[in-house]
């Protein structure tokens, strides 16, 4: 059975890819049978021209047979896709002109629609590059990732001490992290002559970053929990793969060598994975500072201990079999008794107020922090179903061309269909 099976295989594949031996042999093997049947009238007298029209009157159709046969080969389906893309292409070379208006049309309405979806899933679907991003919450705006607040306490982002307290007595995050925006750097790598300035873009975070997250480096290692505990004692840096190959060229000697930030030095400790650029999408990062690091690089500002300083932005990882709606029960009910015990007065008034209106977000995070996204958002969804419009538009277009060239080519489809053969 099996080697009937590959015999037929065989016999497939070779009446698909040398058609032109198989079909010298079909002819031959027809021939014969009609040579054998007109030299039966021959035996009785039949001249040779009138009994070899006789043998292929009562033989039949050659051609049907044919057809026949190479539907019996299994390879008649795709032989006529095969056929029509040939009679297709000659069509098409045979009218240039239409066949560059067709492409052109269909060009700029598919290319129109690949463009804008790209950045649509860039920047409104696509999930981070995250372990299990689904797991993720924010607290507060996810729009508020560039901000500061220095006076009333505000939830869109909050005070270093404020994401503490809510860390510490949550229980439905695993775990929680905050990053605040450095602001604008000075960085300065390499030494004496060799050294270059710039200001490339970074984030303080908290040690936990990474493992929240679940971004593991790619080279060296990223930041641990001891190096979010002592203000200004841990000088180190992780680098995004992308920083590290266009400012090191992806030298592995990079990490562990010094880079200066606001004349700070600063250690290199590792990179992360390649397509990780932070949590802020549309906002790609050069590199992450620890938290305990701002009081060094910003010393003229007071962010770690003063509460009247909003400027992080908080992100949690649910616990196994906890969701999101339970989060929205918990979270702001924490995160406004933790405000309630530092302020009083006007203060206290101002912010009751705005907790009627459900001021404390818990939003899902798994697609990140984004300014763009809230600024540009609805435009996109506008820009997209334009684009679909677009497209449509093209599709009428390039169908009435076809119907066009289909009337001008009424009489060879007559005569194709007439000949039993494929309307092309």
């Amino acid at each position: 059975m099996l080697a009937g099976l590959l015999s037929d295989v065989r016999y497939r594949l070779r009446a698909l890819f040398s058609r032109d031996s198989v079909e010298q042999e079909l002819d031959a093997e027809l021939r014969f049978h009609i040579e054998r049947e007109a030299e039966k009238y021959e035996r009785h007298g039949m001249p040779h021209e009138a009994a070899l029209r006789r043998a292929r009157l009562e033989f039949g159709g050659v051609e049907q047979m044919k057809e026949a046969t190479r539907d019996m080969r299994g390879t008649a389906g795709l032989e006529s896709i095969v056929r029509d893309l040939r009679y297709a292409i000659r069509s098409l070379e045979s009218r240039p002109a239409f066949a560059l208006t067709v492409i052109a049309t269909l060009a700029l309405g598919i290319g129109a629609n690949t463009a804008i979806f790209t950045l649509v899933d860039a920047l409104l679907l696509r999930p981070l590059p995250v372990s299990h991003p689904e797991q993720l919450v924010i607290v507060g705006d996810p729009a508020a990732v560039n901000n500061n607040n220095v006076g009333s306490p505000v939830t869109d982002y909050v005070s270093f001490l404020l994401y503490r307290d809510v860390r510490e007595r949550n229980t439905v995050f695993a775990d929680m992290y905050a990053s605040g925006w450095s602001g604008p750097i000075d960085v300065q790598v390499g030494a004496g002559s060799a050294a270059t300035a710039e200001q490339p873009r970074a984030r303080f975070v908290t040690g936990n970053f990474f493992s929240v997250l679940g971004v593991p480096a790619y080279a060296g290692r990223t930041f641990t929990a001891a190096e979010d505990v002592t203000p200004g004692q841990d000088p180190v840096a992780v680098l995004t793969y992308d920083y590290w190959q266009r400012r090191f060229s992806g030298s592995f000697s990079a990490i562990g060598s010094i880079m200066r930030v606001n004349d700070v030095a600063v250690t290199i400790v590792g990179v992360t994975t390649p397509g990780f650029r932070g949590d802020i999408v549309g906002q790609p990062l050069d590199f992450w500072l620890p938290m305990m690091m701002d009081p060094v690089i910003q010393p003229r500002m007071n962010l770690l201990n003063d509460r009247a300083w909003s400027w992080v932005v908080m992100m949690g990882r649910l616990k196994p079999g906890v969701t999101i709606d339970q989060a929205r029960r918990e979270i702001p009910v924490i995160e406004a008794n933790a405000i309630r015990e530092h302020i009083s007065g006007i203060d206290r008034s101002r912010f009751e107020q705005n907790l009627k209106g459900g001021a404390i977000r818990v939003e899902a995070g798994a697609r990140g922090f984004s300014e763009r996204r809230a600024e540009y958002g609805k435009a996109l969804w506008v820009l997209m179903a334009a684009v679909g419009l677009v497209i449509l538009v093209v599709c009428a277009n390039v169908s009435s061309l076809m119907l066009a060239r289909s009337v001008a080519r009424a009489r060879e489809m007559t005569v194709r269909m007439t000949l039993g053969a494929s309307q092309g």
